[in-house]
């Protein structure tokens, strides 16, 4: 909970301000990726770019049954407030985590940010013992499949598959690129686990 309802989980990304952050803080230094294969020919170019849509967020919310507010106006359903914690490893990335937190604020969420060091961070995830935890994973030329996306991986503590991801379809091309020695067949492969 609550991100056991892919609603919910559309409408964070829906409200992460990429565009926002780079343009504010970063002087558009920044490309935002699309894949986790950016600068690769395992890219998928054809994966949809998740844009900031503060109406869009709050239908799926609705929708996801989010629609009584307390007295400080953070959603609820069932008596429960919509509240997760956020461990971040950084102080600079509080700049932008604070307009993330103001910006689902507005959409009735309450995200509380704990700044936590390197190692503790790298431990919450390994134990999955986060709601939402921020990581990088990415630009792997060539892919690593094993330890991140397959199923065998999703609850094993000594993996980076710290979402939890579970596919059938991806475990049948994660096994298939592994046994492939055609490199336009294998990018093929990666490209559809990508999207």
């Amino acid at each position: 909970w609550p991100f056991d309802d892919q609603r919910v989980r559309e409408a964070f990304g829906k409200l992460y301000d990429r565009a926002k952050f780079n343009e504010k803080l970063f002087f558009n230094a920044y490309k935002p990726q699309k894949s986790f294969f950016t600068g690769t020919p395992y890219e998928n170019t054809n994966n949809v770019a998740v844009e900031f849509d503060l109406d869009g967020a709050i239908k799926l919310l609705e929708e996801a049954g989010y629609t009584e507010k307390n007295s400080q106006g953070y959603r609820m359903k069932g008596g429960k407030v919509l509240e997760v914690d956020l461990p971040f490893t950084q102080s600079s990335q509080e700049r932008y985590l604070t307009i993330y937190q103001e910006d689902l604020k507005k959409a009735g969420v309450k995200l509380n940010l704990k700044q936590v060091d390197g190692t503790t961070n790298f431990k919450i995830g390994n134990e999955r013992n986060f709601t939402i935890i921020m990581f990088a994973w990415g630009g792997q030329n060539p892919p690593s499949l094993e330890f991140n996306v397959t199923s065998k991986t999703a609850d094993d503590a000594n993996s980076t598959n710290w979402s939890g991801y579970k596919s059938t379809r991806v475990d049948e091309l994660a096994a298939a690129y592994n046994v492939t020695y055609d490199r336009k067949e294998r990018y093929k492969q990666v490209k559809e686990i990508d999207s």
